[in-house]
C-alpha cells in the first residue's frame, strides 16, 4: 500500500521529533519513521547553545527535553550518495556517575586533557554527573564493549595515571546500567564541501553531517 504525505521525517531523533512538532504547531501534519521500536541509552550528553534552546522553547518542549542520540549512520545521507562515515580512530566511554551524599562539584563542566585522550564531567544536579572519556582505540575495545563493568575497569585503569583523584571518585560511582561505548565517526570534510547534502525537497540535518 503506498501512502502520499506532504512531509516525510526519517529519523525519530531529537531534531526528527522536534521538526515533527514545529510543524504540527503551524497545522503542517509529517509523517515520522523510526526503525527502533524503543529508547535506546547509547549516545552521550547533549550539549545545546542559547539559540537551540530558544528554539526548544518557542515550540513549547524545553522543559520536557530528555537527551537521547542514536550513533547510527544516515540512511537520507546514503541515499543522496554522500560517502558512510567512517571510524576516527577514536572511541567514546559515557556514563552517569550517582553520589547519593552530593558531589559538591560547581556547576560547571570540568576538562582534564592527555595526549590521546579526553575527559570531561558535568553535574546535572546535586547527585548525578554526566562523565564522558574520548581514547585512541585498542583492539581490546571491541571485546568489552557490552560490559559495563569491564568498560568502568578499563577507563579505571587508563586514566588513574593522567587525571585527577576527583574524576576517579566521579568514575567509580558510575550506574552501570547508563554506562556505553561506541567508537567514534566522523565523514571526511571534502564528502561535505563536494557531496550533495540534499535534492529537491529531501535534506539531511545537522546530526547526521558532523562528527558524532
Amino acid at each position: 500500500m503506498e501512502t502520499c504525505e506532504d512531509v516525510v521525517i526519517v529519523g525519530g531523533g531529537l531534531a526528527g521529533l522536534v521538526i515533527a512538532v514545529a510543524l504540527k504547531r503551524v497545522g503542517i501534519r509529517s509523517l515520522i519513521l523510526e526503525r527502533s521500536d524503543e529508547l535506546r541509552a547509547t549516545g552521550g550528553v547533549i550539549t545545546l547553545y542559547p539559540n537551540a534552546w530558544r528554539a526548544l522553547e518557542a515550540i513549547g518542549i524545553a522543559h520536557k527535553l530528555t537527551p537521547h542520540y542514536t550513533p547510527f549512520h544516515s540512511v537520507v545521507a546514503k541515499w543522496l550518495g554522500l560517502s558512510a562515515a567512517v571510524q576516527l580512530g577514536h572511541s567514546a566511554v559515557r556514563g552517569v556517575a550517582v553520589i547519593p551524599e552530593g558531589h559538591r562539584f560547581d556547576r560547571v563542566l570540568q576538562q582534564f586533557l592527555d595526549e590521546g585522550t579526553r575527559a570531561v564531567f558535568v553535574p546535572l544536579n546535586d547527585q548525578d554527573l554526566y562523565w564522558g572519556v574520548t581514547h585512541i582505540s585498542f583492539p581490546g575495545d571491541y571485546e568489552m564493549m557490552r560490559d559495563p563493568e569491564s568498560i568502568q575497569k578499563l577507563v579505571i585503569q587508563n586514566v588513574t595515571k593522567i587525571f585527577p583523584p576527583r574524576y576517579i571518585d566521579v568514575v567509580n560511582h558510575t550506574d552501570l546500567t547508563t554506562l556505553t561505548w561506541a567508537p567514534l565517526m566522523f565523514r571526511y570534510p571534502w564528502d561535505l564541501l563536494i557531496g550533495q547534502p540534499w535534492h529537491g525537497c529531501v535534506t539531511v540535518e545537522e546530526g547526521a553531517m558532523h562528527l558524532t
